[in-house]
C-alpha cells in the first residue's frame, strides 16, 4: 500500500530543507528579485507563486536524487 504525502507534509519538508541552508544563501527565480533564506521560507509558508516554484524545484531535486537521475547527470559531465 502506497501512502499519499499531503501538501502540508511537502511544505514542511521543503521548509526544513530551507532552514538547513546557510543564512547567507539567496535565490533568484526568473530574474525577479533576490530572495534571502527567510524570504524563501516565508514564500513557501504563504503558498504564494514564488513559494510554489521553490517547492517544485525542491521536489524535482529530491525525485531526481531518489531515482538516480541526478547521479547519472553528474557522471555524464
Amino acid at each position: 500500500m502506497t501512502q499519499k504525502i499531503t501538501d502540508d507534509e511537502i511544505r514542511s519538508l521543503v521548509i526544513e530543507r530551507l532552514k538547513s541552508i546557510s543564512d547567507e544563501s539567496s535565490l533568484m527565480i526568473g530574474g525577479d528579485k533576490k530572495l534571502s533564506k527567510s524570504d524563501m521560507i516565508k514564500s513557501v509558508q504563504n503558498g504564494d507563486d514564488t513559494g510554489k516554484k521553490i517547492i517544485d524545484m525542491q521536489m524535482t531535486y529530491l525525485r531526481d536524487l531518489a531515482s538516480g537521475k541526478l547521479m547519472e547527470n553528474i557522471m555524464s559531465l
